[in-house]
């Protein structure tokens, strides 16, 4: 795909996409609207991926593409043109397809960057002896958490196991990602090159560079919670997450264990709504076969299955179907549904 058009895997010519759930499933707002247009997508696994996104470069982006006629905007929502998803296509067969996708969402991938670019500078500035260099610029928790690791592991061969553990990382990846991926590092007289400037040396597009780089982290997540990168799981395990939150999982632990609903809502002083919440969040995070949603739906599963047959059209289904019918259900029985059949197609 040519790099100016590489927004473009985003978005799709069959389905409506809004610029803000994208943009909120970059910055990891968890939402029950965001996590579900997100699975929709087909885009969860960035959930939190970009927490600083450029909300005005993507909307500059999208816009580029409209002027150019591979995209058009109707109702605050991106539909591809006919010639933008072949643009799409196309870029997608010459891409860099992830090995790791799925397991994008189980590590804080902005954090874990961040940390090891400063990580690998002070190093490498160790290993030459050289104490007066300009720090790669960062936030605050990230120098704090860098410089305690540094303290704690400190000796003559922090450099030589550090660049030992970074290759076992890269050993698992092809060449080109493993050359892309240690071209943004940050080392002595070595100031890493942007994202921009490997896409233009690789002629692959900026979304490719980039997945490369979420590949390598999680390789990287994996291989520490395994026990195999000592050094570098004490730089960044703590950013391995489960990406339940903690009120989602402490309801979804107590419908396991037999509670009901309004029997979770009274015990921990929240509202029937907030309970349902956390059980959308769960139901659209977890793994399908972790979540029972025939339990939880019951009989009404028939009915929603006689009142929405068209599983193509799913975008399309209107909750006012069930008033219509004389079913006095919650909206969140409608939700669940479409989430479950989602996972199951």
């Amino acid at each position: 795909m040519n790099v100016t058009h590489s927004i473009l895997w985003l978005f799709d010519q069959h389905q409506a996409r809004r610029i803000r759930v994208i943009e909120n499933t970059f910055a990891g707002k968890k939402t029950v609207s965001t996590l579900f247009w997100g699975l929709r997508y087909g885009l969860l696994p960035l959930l939190g991926s970009q927490k600083n996104l450029n909300r005005h470069q993507l909307e500059r982006e999208v816009q580029t593409e409209i002027d150019a006629g591979h995209a058009i905007r109707t109702n605050q929502q991106i539909l591809l043109t006919p010639t933008g998803q072949q643009l799409k296509t196309a870029g997608l067969t010459e891409a860099y397809h992830p090995q790791f996708y799925s397991g994008w969402l189980n590590v804080d991938l902005g954090r874990t960057m961040q940390r090891l670019l400063l990580a690998g500078q002070v190093v490498s500035e160790y290993r030459v002896h050289q104490s007066r260099y300009f720090p790669y610029e960062t936030d605050f928790e990230t120098m704090g958490q860098v410089k305690q690791w540094f303290r704690r592991n400190k000796s003559d061969s922090l450099g030589q196991k550090f660049y030992q553990e970074l290759e076992r990382v890269l050993n698992g990846v092809s060449v080109q990602t493993a050359d892309d991926f240690v071209r943004q590092l940050i080392g002595h007289d070595q100031p890493g090159e942007t994202l921009s400037q490997i896409s233009q040396a690789s002629k692959m597009p900026v979304a490719s560079i980039l997945a490369e780089r979420f590949d390598v982290l999680t390789r990287m997540a994996q291989l520490g919670s395994a026990g195999e990168l000592p050094l570098i799981q004490d730089l960044v395990g703590d950013l391995v997450r489960f990406p339940l939150s903690r009120g989602a999982m402490t309801t979804f632990n107590q419908f396991q264990r037999g509670r009901t609903l309004g029997e979770i809502a009274q015990q921990y002083g929240l509202k029937i709504g907030t309970v349902r919440e956390h059980l959308l969040e769960a139901a659209i995070i977890l793994p399908l076969a972790q979540f029972p949603y025939a339990a939880l739906l019951g009989s009404r599963t028939d009915q929603l299955r006689q009142l929405y047959p068209d599983e193509a059209q799913m975008d399309d289904w209107q909750f006012q179907d069930i008033m219509e019918a004389g079913l006095d259900w919650d909206f969140f029985w409608f939700r669940l549904y479409q989430v479950w059949r989602t996972k199951e197609t």
